[in-house]
């Protein structure tokens, strides 16, 4: 009984981080434009997902580390002399992890003017494997690339 009033009084004596801390899932489709398809349509697209925790430091500012994984296709859609005659087409598998900082304009938590939505401005770094699976579809064993980058934007 003391060992249960002293896991009591230690777990509601804790600083509490549930506005600090925001884990989260999210999914979506990933789609190629390019030099052999220009333009984006969900029916050449794949299913991607995404992992990430985000660290509110203010009301403003918080930091996002995410990992993605998807995979990303494309084929030859243009007509032209060059395109009938190369006939390319693809298949990759990528995963992404990245660090990024967001800075929201409007104060999103403030408890007295409610803010539903807030125009927002991130950036940061980050690392992506892009593993080729298929060319001209015929398969690709082995074929391993490590690139780096800056993702940016604002929404």
């Amino acid at each position: 009984m003391k060992l249960l009033k002293i896991i009591i009084i230690i777990f509601f004596s804790v600083k509490g981080y549930s506005q600090f801390i925001e884990p989260g899932i999210s999914s979506g489709f990933n789609s190629y434009s390019g030099d052999i398809k220009r333009g984006y349509s969900l029916t050449n697209s794949s299913l991607g997902f995404e992992v990430f925790n985000r660290f509110n430091i203010s009301s403003h500012q918080s930091v996002k580390i995410s990992y993605k994984r998807g995979t990303i296709k494309g084929k030859e859609k243009i007509n032209d002399a060059l395109s009938i005659n190369r006939d390319m087409s693809f298949e990759s598998q990528f995963s992404e992890i990245s660090i990024k900082n967001e800075y929201n304009f409007l104060d999103y938590f403030d408890e007295i003017e409610r803010e539903n939505f807030t125009p927002y401005l991130f950036f940061g770094l980050g690392g992506s494997l892009l593993k080729n699976k298929k060319n001209r579809n015929n398969p690709i064993s082995n074929n391993k690339k490590l690139f780096i980058n800056i993702p940016f934007g604002l929404g």
